[in-house]
């Protein structure tokens, strides 16, 4: 048996059904936007191992190439701490001089190595504060939950990209003059209990700042949950 399918890409023509079946289901996880975003509203973002994992920390815990984008920022502070010792030793085994000017009897060269490690270090710990959910208790049932998320969705113009029993994905395209590239608004819910955050999104440009947005969203989520207790 082999997969055949008019939503197959070409490659998977001929290929054994075991082995297809896995290929395809890569496929249709990679589809996106332009954005790493899901075209599906019903792509999973989150396994349920990443949402328990996030309840039980109170903090989102997205997937891998999500958390890779978040840190960016701090991840590229410290390869640039790092590379400076790094192209003084590689100078000065292989012979050559890149780095004439810095040297670690310069003052300004642990100066900077310093700095942008203090750098790294606080925008590393920026971020993880920003993936801090938001704990909303609520009586309302997982159906009204979703209904809930839906309407709040469309009143404040966010695009759900992702919907599963107990989480809801969305995002925003805001101007460019808004200060931001865009939000990811990830809502988990179950057990009585609704659990918020918004960061910017990772899958676009990395940003440390939102202008207030991230928390105008929260906001909202909190707002609109708490009246209808």
């Amino acid at each position: 048996m082999t997969i055949a399918s008019k939503n197959s890409p070409p490659c998977l023509e001929g290929v054994p059904a075991s082995a297809g079946a896995v290929i395809l289901n890569n496929f249709k996880r990679l589809r996106t936007d332009g954005f790493h975003h899901p075209v599906a509203g019903n792509m999973e973002l989150m396994t349920q191992f990443e949402i328990d994992r996030s309840i039980a920390s109170g903090y989102l815990c997205p997937n891998r190439w999500d958390r890779f984008n978040h840190f960016f920022p701090a991840i590229a502070m410290v390869w640039v701490a790092i590379l400076f010792p790094a192209f003084w030793v590689y100078d000065r085994t292989v012979g050559l001089s890149f780095t004439p000017v810095i040297t670690p009897a310069n003052a300004t060269f642990w100066l900077f190595v310093i700095v942008t490690s203090v750098l790294a270090c606080i925008v590393f710990y920026v971020q993880k504060r920003r993936l801090r959910l938001t704990r909303i208790e609520t009586k309302l049932s997982e159906v009204e939950i979703l209904k809930t998320l839906e309407t709040i969705s469309r009143q404040h113009n966010w695009r759900i990209i992702s919907k599963t029993k107990h989480l809801v994905v969305a995002i925003t395209t805001p101007p460019f003059r808004s200060g931001s590239w865009g939000e990811r608004i990830t809502v988990i819910f179950g057990d009585g209990s609704v659990f918020a955050n918004s960061i910017c999104d990772p899958a676009k440009q990395s940003s440390l700042v939102s202008m207030g947005r991230n928390r105008k969203n929260v906001e909202t989520i909190v707002n609109t949950f708490e009246r209808s207790r």
